[in-house]
């Protein structure tokens, strides 16, 4: 055979043709498919659901209906009742509205203190910001579950006011320890050294 030519290889085999990738377009749940889109969209549907739940709750959440204990779900309970005659699908809602407070009350507790404290301690003396950690090591050895018992019992009635102000005073530990060791990062970087 020739050098030159083309025909060092010849693809054999019975029917043998180019293979031409077939293009489709992508439906709709393919489009959807690794993007958050769907999953937002549902998520919002609950929370503007909880958020308003007093407009698409169908009973008081608190009412007990003892004629209907234990209900399956029809046309006026649409999830049921629980075993006190309670309309499971107006507590869901109810409930709902309730965790996403606490969630957003607590979670700006403890970034309030967290910062703040991890910022005062980035920023110290090394025998001020020594000290400050044990602190936080101390407070951090005491069981959460104990603290969280211990400072609802001395509140009084728990309210999700309440209730979310001791989940944010018990739980800043973590990013006050985060913070500090990025403002100490920050401090010592060679730009502020040489400023």
């Amino acid at each position: 055979m020739d050098a030159s030519s083309n025909d060092a290889f010849t693809i054999v085999g019975a029917g043998y043709r180019a293979h031409q990738p077939a293009i489709r377009k992508k439906g709709f749940w393919a489009r959807l498919k690794g993007k958050p889109t769907l999953s937002v969209a549902v998520f919002s549907v609950i929370a503007l659901g909880c958020l308003f739940s007093n407009l698409i709750i169908n009973h008081d959440p608190a009412e007990l209906f003892l004629m209907n204990v234990n209900e399956a779900p029809n046309a006026e309970f649409w999830f049921g009742t629980d075993s006190l005659g309670r309309d499971i699908y107006s507590i869901i809602w109810y409930g709902g509205r309730a965790s996403i407070f606490i969630g957003l009350m607590s979670a700006a507790v403890i970034t309030l203190i967290g910062v703040s404290y991890g910022c005062l301690s980035g920023v110290a003396s090394g025998v001020v910001d020594s000290a400050m950690m044990r602190a936080v090591e101390l407070l951090q050895s005491v069981p959460v579950l104990l603290s969280l018992l211990l400072i609802l019992s001395l509140m009084g009635k728990p309210n999700e006011l309440t209730i979310a102000l001791v989940i944010g005073v018990t739980g800043w530990f973590a990013l006050s320890r985060i913070v500090r060791s990025e403002v100490r990062q920050i401090r010592n970087s060679e730009y502020l050294l040489a400023s």
